[in-house]
């Protein structure tokens, strides 16, 4: 059976209520006080009652004072103010015992935890963006209690609180209105404003006092000020908002609006620049400007022409009346005027324009030299200007100028004519040049002679004076013949046409129908001189020649005087007697020309200036042809070419009869030369229409064998012996009657040389360079080559040079080519190689001879390749210490098990530390000198056929410790 007992402050142990006959107990009710629970379990009377360990309940005062206040209204985004205990807290497990949790719920329903640190007594919610409750639940021992929720109203912030205008004012004047609408969202029962201004928007802004409307109006303002809104909505303020601020630009007063200019100008002439200050004062130093003017009988206006300048207006022609002008100054807003000021007047007079300056001459085309007529006033115009600054018909400051400019098509600059002061101008000047000239006459008129009026330009054509109208002075004709009578072409007024007229000065008389440049005379019948000039108009210009004398020139004559004969085809002369000794107008020399009675064309011309041999070629394609020579002309020319004089046919005679027999032309194959790798070659000749022989031409060189001189071929020989290879020029001549033709030939003989030999294959140790030794070549030239590894050839061409810079340990290959000829003879080209192996002796710097099988011995690498060598050792003060040569080296007492891993190959021991005498030398530097021999052997008797010594020195460490 059970039974279930408690304990309390309040009573010892007695029955638990409730049920408390089972194995498990439930309290019936909430505990009070600690209390403490055992069960008593029976069985029967034989076995004693058994109370079990008790069980403790500690039972917490409950917490009492979890309460709590915050603001009841936030604007969105804002964080409420801080939630803090509003009471004492108390129970639980008392003071220090106390942790919390803050929760909040934003319309779900659902409580959950508030964000930030909520386990504070007090807690700071972050910016809220909707309505939200919070509470806070209290935890101590076993006590929690939970205070009742708190709601914080969220207003959406403000918007659209914007105030508008900017405003730019002049100084100590009331801005517009500024004005914003109603802002929207926060709480919209509570809307309240209040206007804050700030001399500087990055500044302090001050509250302005009952500015509390939707709306300012600023009072007159004496400088730049800056007003805002603040708008404010919901309990305790909870939205607050700034608006943008609006600038009120205060301008000063604009200063120093002057102007200047005032000036006298004739009508129709460019106004003065009118000159404006600088001014003072406004915005900035930025202006606006606007140029105003008005006239007697106009109201103020804007001036004409670009009037925003602040200084140099150009009002432009005045071709109205006299004119006011002044200037209005702006300063302020974007168009830079809300504050404006004006300017004092100043007054552009304008007196009339000058009338009836027309200028006028009797005659405008003159020929370069004339006389100008005068320059006068156009009687059309009126007998003298008017207008400028005339007063009942009299102008006292009338003043007259006349100008002058040369130019062709438009004057050139003008100049100031001196002394020309009148109203006419009759200075009568000489053209004196062929430019155009352009007169113009200047008045002027007005107190400073402010109307000034040029006249029209009257333009003076001047034509060209003639030049280069010349003639020849002396000329001539052949007799019975016509003449060009000739000049140069005269120069004149361009683009205008000249006329022409030849004049016989003898008689005076003008030659028919001589209106040309040049004039075709004649014929001259007679020998009589002749004397002419040409005249020659251009334009306002006319011109005479010089005067010419015509020579008339009597013709030339001559005759042949050979008789037949017979002739190879080469040159010859034949004969002339010419007439020029019986003539006495003439010029020489002559110039001939023959015909040979075969050939359709002229023979010559041959020039001649007496009787004498004029050369023929003679030529033929038959075997003989016969030739007929004849005159066919005789002519002489003068120097220029002006005349042509040729003989008549009754003044020439004379016919040579000439047979020519034709020279053969032979023909060698191969023709020009011919190569050959050999003693003999081989030519054919063609002896064309002859018969033919072949010959040596050089004497030089040993005579060449032929093996049948006159046959057409024949085979050339020369004697195996280096002396006769070379070059041989051979001819073959061919012989028909008394005329002969040559062919010629060079034929070169190459000798074939001996097959190449480069040498013996060779070792070489301690350097890196090797005399090569190759068989020279028996002919031609040789030619070293690297085949293979590396290696300098000092001369490629020397069979006995030098290698350099041979690559270490490997195969250096070299080349020797022999080759002999070139083109068809080349002979066969030799080669063959020479390979050279560079080992090198290894030399280690010490050893220490100590038994202890670490570099036991001094040993060198690559010895073995010697066939003999001597090693001489000496210590510091020069003395031999031992001699090891290929002969004693076997000599060594060598201790195999001391040399470490063993000798390699080509690995030798040269020395074991000791002395001649046998004992061990002491540590210390010895030095040593390798003497090295190589034996080159003949490949096939094994002869020794060279030795290549080399020789080395160095030094060793012996240590023994």
């Amino acid at each position: 059976t059970y039974l279930w007992i408690d304990s309390t402050s309040t009573h010892t142990w007695q029955p638990a209520p409730g049920t408390n006959n089972q194995k498990d107990y439930t309290f019936p009710g909430p505990l009070s006080d600690t209390t403490y629970f055992r069960r008593v379990v029976t069985s029967g009377v034989v076995l004693p009652a058994d109370t079990s360990f008790r069980i403790t309940f500690n039972v917490h005062p409950a917490i009492t004072g979890n309460t709590v206040t915050a603001p009841d209204t936030v604007c969105s985004g804002n964080a409420p103010q801080l939630f803090v205990s509003s009471s004492v807290i108390g129970g639980g497990l008392g003071p220090g015992t106390y942790a919390y949790k803050w929760q909040k719920e934003e319309g779900s329903g659902i409580f959950t935890n508030a964000d930030g640190t909520i386990t504070q007594a007090s807690y700071q919610a972050p910016g809220l963006t909707a309505t939200t409750q919070f509470r806070r639940i209290a935890y101590s021992g076993a006590c929690e209690d939970t205070t009742g929720a708190l709601t914080v109203k969220v207003w959406e912030r403000l918007t659209g609180n914007e105030i508008t205008p900017n405003d730019t004012i002049c100084f100590n004047t009331t801005p517009d209105l500024i004005t914003g609408p109603v802002p929207g969202e926060g709480d919209p029962a509570d809307k309240r404003y209040r206007w804050e201004i700030a001399a500087d928007p990055e500044g302090t802004w001050s509250q302005i006092g009952g500015a509390v409307n939707r709306t300012y109006q600023s009072p007159a303002l004496t400088q730049t000020r800056y007003i805002r809104r603040i708008a404010l909505s919901g309990s305790d303020d909870a939205c607050v908002d700034t608006s943008n601020h609006v600038e009120i630009l205060n301008i000063p007063l604009i200063t120093n609006n002057t102007v200047s200019g005032t000036a006298t100008v004739c009508r129709g002439d460019q106004a003065p620049l009118l000159t404006g200050s600088e001014p003072g004062g406004g915005y900035q130093g930025q202006y606006s400007y606007r140029w105003e003017a008005r006239t007697a009988s106009t109201a103020w206006g804007p001036a004409p022409g670009l009037n925003d300048v602040m200084s140099g207006y150009g009002a432009g022609i005045m071709d109205g009346d006299t004119t006011l002008f002044r200037r209005v100054v702006g300063s302020g807003g974007a168009a830079r005027n809300v504050c404006q000021n004006t300017s004092n007047q100043v007054f552009i007079h304008v007196l009339p324009s000058i009338t009836g300056n027309v200028i006028t001459t009797a005659d405008d085309m003159k020929c370069q030299g004339d006389i100008l007529e005068d320059l006068t006033q156009d009687p059309g115009a009126g007998p003298e200007p008017g207008g400028g600054a005339t007063v009942g018909d009299v102008d006292p400051t009338r003043r007259y100028r006349w100008e002058v400019a040369t130019g062709q098509d438009t004057p050139g600059a003008w100049q100031e004519i001196a002394g020309a002061a009148s109203l006419d101008y009759g200075g009568n000047p000489l053209m004196d040049t062929e430019e155009d000239r352009w007169y113009r006459r200047i008045v002027f008129s007005g107190p400073d002679e402010q109307c000034i009026d040029t006249s029209n330009w009257q333009r003076i054509i001047v034509h060209r004076q003639i030049t280069g109208n010349t003639i020849e002075p002396f000329d001539s004709v052949c007799f019975g013949t016509t003449k060009i009578l000739a000049g140069s072409t005269p120069q004149g007024e361009p683009e205008v046409t000249a006329r022409y007229t030849w004049r016989d000065t003898d008689s005076g008389d003008l030659l028919p129908g001589s209106d040309e440049e040049d004039h075709n005379a004649g014929p001259y019948n007679s020998l009589d001189t002749r004397h002419y000039e040409r005249i020659v108009s251009i334009g306002e210009c006319t011109d005479t020649s010089n005067a010419m004398q015509l020579t008339v020139m009597q013709l030339p004559g001559g005759r042949l005087t050979d008789g037949p004969f017979r002739a190879c085809e080469y040159d010859t002369v034949l004969f002339i007697d010419l007439t020029a000794d019986r003539l006495h107008t003439y010029m020489l020399p002559w110039e001939v020309t023959l015909t040979d009675g075969v050939g359709p064309e002229p023979v010559g011309p041959y020039v001649v200036s007496g009787d004498g041999n004029l050369p023929v070629t003679l030529e033929t394609e038959a075997d003989s042809t016969q030739y007929n020579y004849e005159i066919a002309s005789i002519t002489y020319a003068s120097p220029g070419g002006r005349y042509l004089c040729q003989a008549p046919a009754d003044s020439i005679s004379g016919v040579v009869p000439v047979e020519v027999f034709r020279v053969p032309e032979p023909v060698i194959t191969p023709a020009d030369s011919a190569k050959v790798c050999d003693i003999t070659i081989t030519l054919t000749g063609d002896p064309d229409h002859g018969t033919g022989s072949w010959s040596q031409v050089n004497t030089d060189k040993p005579l060449l064998t032929f093996s049948d001189p006159g046959s057409e071929q024949t085979a050339i020989f020369i004697q195996d012996i280096p002396e006769r290879y070379g070059q041989y020029r051979i001819r073959y001549r061919s012989v028909a009657g008394d005329c002969y033709g040559d062919a010629f030939t060079d034929v070169t003989f190459f000798e074939q040389p001996e097959p190449a030999y480069a040498g013996a294959d060779t070792m070489i140790f301690f350097i890196n360079s090797i005399q090569l030794h190759a068989d020279p070549p028996t002919a031609g030239t040789g030619t070293w080559t690297l085949e293979s590894g590396s290696g300098i050839i000092h001369d490629t061409h020397d069979p006995e040079t030098y290698a350099y810079e041979l690559a270490l340990g490997e195969e250096n290959t070299f080349r020797w080519t022999v080759e002999n000829g070139e083109g068809e003879g080349k002979c066969v080209t030799y080669s063959d190689v020479v390979i050279v192996i560079r080992n090198e002796v290894k030399r280690y710097t010490g050893f220490s001879p100590n038994q202890d099988a670490d570099n036991e011995y001094y040993i060198m690498q690559g010895l073995k390749y010697a066939d003999e060598f001597t090693i001489t050792f000496f210590n510091a003060l020069g003395n031999t210490v031992r001699t090891i040569t290929h002969e004693n080296v076997d000599q060594l007492d060598v201790n195999d098990a001391l040399v470490k891993n063993g000798l390699q190959e080509d690995e030798m021991v040269v020395w074991d530390g000791r002395s001649e005498n046998g004992n061990l030398v002491p540590s210390g530097t010895y030095y040593y000198v390798v003497d090295f021999l190589l034996h080159q052997r003949d490949p096939v008797s094994g002869a020794i056929t060279r030795t290549d010594t080399y020789n080395s020195r160095d030094y060793v460490v012996v240590k023994r410790d």
